[in-house]
């Protein structure tokens, strides 16, 4: 299946976030350093802004950096230039390859300041009347949600598309939303133990504690695209 435009740097974001034996998320700036200056700031700013590398040495290093198989970077890479070459050519795709090519996946879009009254209480939406095209494959139950504010800051701003998928647990420093029983829906940072939920945001500052026989339902930030990223006028250029 053809993915959209964005796959390779969804996916270098998901290798960026926090792991075991790594608490925190990387930021561009730390990939940079790890690549030992083989992929420069700028390349690294156009990469989360969704644009995939041409150059097979930037996405080696990106391999090497973040302990990923660079085999599959490069088919994620290319994806993305096929993709998107497709796309602007307004190209069917079943004729460029000569054999049945399934369309990306749509699923839902919701606004972040009127979750309350878009989602069921089981954290899905109530309707799909509007929708985007996935930036990859999240599962069946993943969902978007437009920022219209910077509860989920820094891990995406307002004008920033979150693509959400249902989660049991989380890590240390995973963003999303969470539905409770008595104090509706948050948004935040989300961090966990046996006994608790904690959600917190930056802005305005507040911290929320929940019981977690008071939780609804949990979903994670599984990718960020960007509201800022440029868009394209022209056929993809190779640099």
């Amino acid at each position: 299946m053809l993915r959209r435009p964005g796959a390779f740097s969804a996916h270098i974001k998901k290798l960026m976030d926090p792991k075991k034996g790594r608490p925190k998320a990387l930021r561009p700036a730390d990939v940079v350093r790890l690549t030992g200056g083989k992929v420069n700031a700028t390349m690294m700013s156009s990469i989360m802004n969704g644009k995939a590398p041409w150059n097979t040495r930037i996405i080696d290093a990106l391999a090497k950096a973040l302990k990923t198989d660079p085999r599959t970077l490069r088919d994620l890479a290319a994806t993305d230039w096929v993709t998107e070459t497709i796309e602007y050519f307004k190209a069917n795709p079943s004729k460029v390859f000569g054999r049945s090519v399934a369309e990306p996946r749509r699923i839902p879009l919701v606004e972040s300041n009127v979750l309350g009254e878009s989602l069921s209480a089981e954290g899905y939406p109530l309707n799909d009347g509007r929708c985007i095209m996935s930036p990859g494959e999240y599962g069946p139950k993943a969902y978007a949600i437009l920022m219209n504010d910077e509860t989920l800051k820094p891990r995406a701003n307002s004008g920033d598309i979150c693509v959400v998928a249902p989660s049991r647990r989380v890590k240390k420093e995973d963003f999303g939303i969470v539905g409770t029983k008595k104090q509706g829906i948050l948004m935040g940072q989300l961090r966990m133990d046996k006994n608790y939920v904690v959600v917190e945001h930056l802005k305005p500052y507040n911290t929320f504690s929940i019981e977690r026989r008071n939780v609804s339902f949990i979903f994670r930030v599984e990718a960020v695209v960007r509201g800022d990223a440029p868009v394209r006028q022209g056929p993809p250029a190779r640099g």
